[in-house]
């Protein structure tokens, strides 16, 4: 049995204040105390996890100075921290300053029975939308075919489905049908996790389980046609990974927070 804990768009800032007014919504949000929040607030929980994945936009502002403060605000995770860029991210820059310790960017990862395969979705120039590269759909293919015995979830920052909310669902991973197409027939899929959209997302598509999370920052409001900020309150996923396939997951909420 794997235990995962999922964080997603952190949106963190190279320096405590360079963040100030950058969401409109929320002038004084300040995303490296949302961030920290959240990890005490798994800690005061007692929640147990084997490592952490962290599924993009890490950075609203990329530079090495950034993701140095992350691994900093990360030093209380004493598990393997995996990370993949998201549309904020610099992933030259991400992967130039990692892996720091504990905290990596690596393809995917081998644990308990499981092939956990982390997806880069990221297009230059901060663009929104994602696309899986024709290279990055061959590196998930060989790693199928490389381990047929393992159950196997991937993760990706770009949503590969419709959400509900029409701005959101023209700037996810632009190719999905691709991604489907590369795990076609092969039965030991689990599950997609992903990020980008800012709210909790939870559906079975052709028994493959598709899991969106909630930033630790800021939310999405569910359900609209046009941008809108929902709940302040920061999240997080726990996923625990069975070795028969079997899924167990939540969605954790810091309550209480006032930003």
């Amino acid at each position: 049995m794997l235990k995962v804990l999922q964080l997603s768009d952190l949106h963190l800032f190279p320096r405590e204040g360079d963040g100030a007014g950058w969401c409109d919504a929320h002038e004084d949000l300040d995303t490296a105390r949302t961030l920290s929040t959240v990890l005490s607030e798994i800690q005061r929980r007692g929640v147990d996890y084997d490592l952490c994945v962290v599924t993009g936009d890490i950075a609203q502002q990329a530079s090495e100075e950034t993701y140095r403060r992350f691994a900093r605000l990360m030093d209380g995770v004493s598990t393997p921290i995996y990370c993949l860029p998201g549309n904020h991210d610099d992933v030259r820059i991400m992967r130039g300053v990692m892996p720091m310790g504990r905290v990596s960017a690596p393809g995917f990862a081998l644990r308990d029975g499981w092939l956990l395969a982390f997806l880069d979705s990221s297009l230059p120039d901060e663009e929104p939308s994602g696309r899986l590269s024709a290279s990055e759909l061959k590196r998930l293919a060989d790693l199928l075919e490389q381990h047929p015995r393992h159950q196997v979830m991937l993760f990706v920052h770009h949503q590969p489905i419709d959400v509900g909310s029409a701005w959101l669902d023209k700037i996810g991973l632009l190719n999905r049908e691709a991604l489907f197409d590369a795990i076609r027939g092969r039965d030991t899929v689990r599950a997609i996790v992903f990020g980008h959209v800012h709210q909790a997302f939870d559906r079975l598509e052709n028994g493959v389980r598709l899991l969106g999370t909630p930033s630790t920052c800021i939310q999405f409001e569910p359900g609209r046609e046009t941008f809108g900020y929902g709940a302040p309150t920061p999240a997080w996923r726990e996923l625990t990974l069975h070795p028969n396939g079997a899924i167990e997951t939540s969605v954790g909420w810091a309550t209480g927070i006032v930003m």
